[in-house]
């Protein structure tokens, strides 16, 4: 965990994550449920296409490929 970011708290003051959710717990749990959601909307999205498959750009075409498949 990168805990150098240097983030504010409601009041204006620099804190680090661990203070920020110590003094904003609020705020945690938001930041949490919108990683949530936006991991579940990445995880329901349909791929562009299949691995190999051409796909149009606004230059031409690239060729897709997934090393892990």
């Amino acid at each position: 965990m990168n805990t150098a970011k240097i983030y504010h708290d409601s009041d204006g003051n620099e804190c680090s994550i661990l203070q920020m959710v110590r003094r904003e717990p609020d705020w945690a749990a938001n930041r949490i449920q919108e990683g949530e959601k936006a991991i579940e909307q990445l995880a329901s999205q349909q791929p562009a296409s299949s691995p190999g498959e051409e796909c149009p750009t606004y230059e031409g075409t690239i060729c897709m490929s997934r090393p892990d498949k």
